[in-house]
């Protein structure tokens, strides 16, 4: 799905939120009368929000960052939501194998929900909310040993978040090399030309980064490059290797009305 621009109307679909607040507290507690950000970090943690992985496997589905966001901007505000965020991500890793990195989830989530936050609020709320970013980002640059093991990640988040063009264009090299999560970033660019060389780079990169990776936040990707550039999804597709991965890049080719999409849809039995 789409996700919004900051300043661009937009409706954030609360439907649930009682439900979703009630199952936060059953799986970590009440929230206390004045919930704090060590209470509210501590609580984030218990929930995986600095995981990539669920315990059932690497694309956990449940919504407890969604909601936690949700519950969070309600009770406390979004700047101090944007505060505790960024503490889960600067927490020490508690693995002890050391495995694992803090990374995005492949969906974008906490940060895409925190987005929808941001894109809403009023103008001055989200000023002070990307101050805070902002402040995060100027901690880790002089001291990048105070996140030792989610620099790359926190950025992209912050980016993605706040769709500030200079984070974002800073942000994409790492996406790049990266992918998974961090190709949330490219939900964040606003020029079409920056975003088409972003997808160009991405195809000397594991096919799977493309194909598989960026669906998520391919909606933004087809807004952003506009009419002209079915092109690039068609290439997308066209290197799929099953049908299933391929499926959702025909979805978003079908939206264009130009002659080379529709000869490819053709060609392919969409």
């Amino acid at each position: 799905m789409l996700v919004p621009f900051p300043g661009e109307p937009w409706t954030i679909d609360l439907a649930g939120a009682k439900k979703a607040a009630r199952a936060i507290v059953d799986a970590t507690g009440e929230l206390p009368a004045t919930p704090t950000i060590e209470s509210e970090t501590a609580r984030g943690l218990a929930l995986r929000l600095d995981q990539r992985y669920a315990e059932s496997g690497n694309h956990p589905r449940d919504t407890f960052g969604r909601d936690l966001v949700d519950l969070w901007c309600g009770r406390l505000g979004l700047e101090h939501t944007t505060r505790i965020l960024i503490a889960i991500v600067r927490s020490p890793n508690p693995n002890p194998s050391g495995r694992r990195s803090y990374e995005i989830r492949r969906d974008g989530q906490p940060w895409r929900r925190l987005r929808e936050h941001v894109a809403t609020a009023d103008p001055e709320v989200r000023g002070r909310a990307q101050a805070v970013a902002a402040e995060a980002r100027a901690d880790i640059a002089r001291d990048p040993d105070s996140t030792p093991l989610g620099i790359a990640s926190l950025r992209a988040g912050l980016a993605y978040a706040f769709c500030d063009d200079a984070w974002t264009t800073e942000a994409l090299p790492s996406a790049i090399a990266t992918g998974y999560g961090q190709l949330a970033v490219l939900a964040a660019v606003r020029d079409a030309d920056q975003l088409a060389r972003t997808i160009e780079a991405l195809f000397d990169k594991p096919i799977y980064q493309l194909v598989e990776e960026l669906p998520p936040h391919a909606p933004n990707v087809m807004r952003t490059l506009g009419a002209d550039r079915s092109e690039l999804l068609i290439r997308i597709a066209r290197r799929a290797a099953t049908k299933k991965q391929q499926k959702p890049w025909l979805d978003l080719v079908a939206c264009y009305t130009a002659p080379e999409a529709r000869q490819y849809l053709a060609e392919v039995g969409a």
